[in-house]
């Protein structure tokens, strides 16, 4: 029996589509796995070029979008990775197979509120994702001042896994910023008896050390991490600046190349370039390098910077005010302060911007919380009375340069500022003298 021609036509075309279809999955599945093989040997551009061509094939295909996303977050765009992992979940993916990679997008991101929001600990199935979220939600709260939540979430992953490196040494680094060092080094040298050979806890040690002055354990242990891990860029970072604050400059020289080689934008190595060349007398060059933060970190985002790269507020502040630049600095120093209110360095920084400006109320307002803070630094106490000085509140002004002048050892500059301080007052003779 013979087709009619328009049945035997559709049929053709059906046929026709089909095999296409099969064409086109077979064309996809094809660009996925070797997007795959090159994610795994590390080619992360390679592999997204075939994703992208997979998902060409096939715009609907989850697992493409999943691993572009994970690809996109290697490459440090985030932006991209979250609107691909968006993408799986609008297509049905399990929220549980891409909580984590998507926290880490939005934390990359400084979308700290949504990440809490969004990505609620119990969103994962198993304790390895869970591990992993309760130390990314950790650091969201961590960034938006919740130190009490944070240290919560941290404890929580310790509970789920006691000998968890990161949720470890995330307390660790929370105790040492609280002042808490002990705590935070027998910590540390928990996370270290576990894993011997792991380079963020000998990181950590160092960076602990280093705060608190003890040159020998800091360099110590950044010498131990870098043994362990060469490119661990933290460590290079951390240990050049240890030198180069030591006036050591020869040492530095092999770090300070490294970072040149291997991290040339990074906005720290850029900074310690400046320093260095400042200290060799070189001041076009180390404006210059100043410059080039400045146009590293004007680029990005604020709370990108707050997540990226902790200090790159602060840098941003210190490489304006090295150029002169004291609008944008006093921005950067705010949102610093916002961030970290215990930073004394940064307000004293605002505080003589602020008095520069004749701006006494601002002054004193930023400058008071460092006195509790440090209540000998005699910057601090010399700043601060400058600030009631123009005023008008002689007696406290006086008071406080008597104190800085104490703490100081009778500096020069201290006295100075008393004296004018004491002439203000009508005392000239004293003030004089």
């Amino acid at each position: 029996m013979r087709l009619p021609l328009f049945k035997l036509a559709a049929a053709l075309l059906l046929t026709f589509a089909a095999i296409t279809g099969h064409a086109t999955e077979d064309k996809a599945a094809g660009y996925y796995e070797d997007a795959l093989t090159r994610f795994e040997k590390n080619d992360t551009a390679g592999a997204i070029v075939q994703l992208k061509n997979a998902l060409q094939q096939d715009p609907k295909m989850i697992a493409a979008h999943i691993l572009l996303g994970r690809a996109y977050l290697r490459t440090g765009d985030s932006p991209a990775a979250e609107d691909a992992l968006r993408k799986a979940l609008d297509l049905g993916v399990s929220r549980s197979e891409v909580a984590v990679p998507l926290a880490q997008a939005l934390y990359d991101q400084g979308k700290f509120r949504d990440l809490l929001e969004r990505v609620p600990a119990e969103t994962v199935n198993t304790s390895a994702q869970r591990l992993e979220l309760l130390v990314l939600r950790g650091h969201a709260q961590k960034a938006l001042g919740d130190v009490k939540s944070a240290a919560e979430s941290y404890e929580r992953a310790r509970s789920v896994d006691p000998r968890y490196i990161p949720a470890i040494l995330s307390q660790a680094d929370l105790l040492a910023q609280a002042g808490k060092r002990a705590d935070a080094e027998r910590l540390v040298d928990q996370a270290i008896a576990i894993a011997p050979a792991d380079a963020s806890a000998w990181n950590l040690k160092a960076s602990i050390a280093h705060g608190y002055s003890d040159v020998a354990a800091a360099l110590a242990a950044y010498d131990k991490t870098l043994s362990i891990d060469p490119g661990f860029l933290e460590a290079r970072i951390g240990r050049a600046g240890l030198l180069i604050d030591l006036d050591r400059l020869a040492q530095a020289d092999a770090d300070m190349q490294y970072l040149g080689r291997e991290a040339p934008t990074e906005p720290r190595a850029l900074y310690l370039k400046a320093v260095v060349l400042t200290k060799r007398g070189d001041g076009a060059g180390a404006r210059e390098a100043l410059a080039e933060v400045t146009r590293v970190v004007d680029g990005v985002p604020p709370e990108m910077l707050r997540a990226r790269i902790p200090q790159g507020l602060l840098l941003g502040g210190l490489s304006h005010y090295g150029l002169n630049q004291m609008e944008r600095a006093a921005e950067y120093f705010a949102a610093y302060i916002a961030a970290n209110p215990r930073h004394p360095g940064s307000r004293k920084l605002l505080g003589s911007i602020y008095l520069s400006r004749g701006n006494h109320r601002d002054a004193v307002a930023v400058l008071e919380p460092a006195r509790k803070d440090a209540p000998h630094d005699p910057d601090v106490l010399a700043l601060l009375a400058a600030a009631y000085m123009g005023r008008g509140q002689y007696q406290t002004a006086s008071q406080l340069l008597e104190q800085a002048l104490e703490s100081s050892g009778n500096a020069p500059g201290v006295q100075a500022k008393l004296g004018f301080s004491l002439m203000t007052m009508g005392q000239q003779k004293l003030g004089m003298d």
